[in-house]
């Protein structure tokens, strides 16, 4: 992600010098170029612009490729451990059902070495 936002800023200001847009012009064109949306309002006018617009293209979308990728893990990573605690928790369950129970007074009532102790 940093290394996106790098790419993306440096490519601003190199599109500022060498095109002579505001910087926030560039930083648009290099947005929606990294995102291939590619709306068309800006374009490279010099041949310079264009060269490193190839460079730029190349580079700047494979970043957001692995960008992407890097986020879907994270989500994904994320999901499975939701799922694995609630499995786990499943699992306890089963086992065990009053032992995760939380009134604690049915669970000292429904448990039969305290119902045993309290008869006698």
């Amino acid at each position: 992600m940093t290394l996106c936002l790098f790419w993306a800023l440096l490519m601003a200001g190199v599109y500022c010098s060498v095109e002579g847009w505001r910087f926030g012009d560039s930083l648009y064109f290099t947005f929606c170029t990294m995102v291939t949306i590619g709306y068309g309002d800006f374009a490279p006018t010099t041949e310079t612009g264009k060269g490193l617009f190839l460079i730029f293209g190349l580079f700047g979308v494979g970043f957001n490729t692995v960008l992407i990728g890097k986020l879907s893990e994270w989500v994904s990573s994320g999901l499975r451990r939701v799922k694995k605690k609630k499995t786990v928790a499943e699992i306890e369950m089963s086992r065990n059902p009053v032992a995760l129970n939380h009134d604690s007074s049915s669970n000292r009532d429904s448990h039969s070495s305290y119902n045993n102790n309290k008869n006698n």
